[in-house]
């Protein structure tokens, strides 16, 4: 895992670090496959708990917010982890909404399912028998950068979506491809 900087236009609704005077976004990329231990912990990638560091109070303990999901593309379940800037801004977000607008009624949906996990001194948190039943894992967790959070998935799901996503990129590739060789071959004429 590496911390990865991006620079970004000014963009109020994406948490932003200062570096200098130039203004960066900071975002969860990569994935890795760890092994719980016997406690059921499990260690956060050292750049994913960099970047949760610098999106959290210096002035609490370390951790990050967990909720059951589904994987939006293929329907796995999912564990959907948050930074406390990200929990912070959607609850900024649902302040300025209407009770009864959607987009509230799914935030208040989602924290009501958030569980805060302590970050360790060593890096690890302690998933709850209810999280693990719900991915169905038992020793080994898929930890996914998503940009502005991240995922626990079982390995198996993860490598399934993997290997479609890429099917599908070959795929639109070689369609893109055709169109262009057929726009190409059509405007010689």
């Amino acid at each position: 895992m590496v911390l990865t900087t991006i620079k970004t236009h000014d963009r109020p609704d994406i948490p932003k670090l200062f570096h200098g005077s130039a203004m960066a976004l900071t975002v969860f990329v990569g994935n890795s496959e760890n092994r719980l231990d016997s406690k059921n912990r499990l260690s956060i990638p050292a750049g994913f708990r960099e970047i949760l560091k610098r999106l959290s109070s210096p002035t609490e303990p370390l951790q990050l917010y967990a909720s059951p999901d589904l994987d939006p593309y293929s329907g796995d379940s999912i564990i959907q982890c948050y930074s406390e800037a990200k929990i912070t801004k959607l609850e900024e977000e649902k302040l300025t909404l209407d009770p009864f607008h959607p987009r509230h009624i799914e935030i208040r949906g989602l924290q009501s399912l958030v569980r805060p996990l302590a970050i360790d001194g060593e890096g690890r948190v302690q998933l709850p028998d209810g999280l693990r039943d719900w991915l169905g894992i038992t020793d080994t967790v898929a930890v996914v950068g998503t940009g502005d959070s991240f995922y626990f998935s079982s390995p198996e799901a993860f490598t399934l979506r993997r290997e479609r996503e890429l099917r599908e990129t070959k795929e639109r590739f070689a369609t893109l491809r055709q169109a262009r060789l057929t726009a190409q071959a059509g405007g010689g004429s």
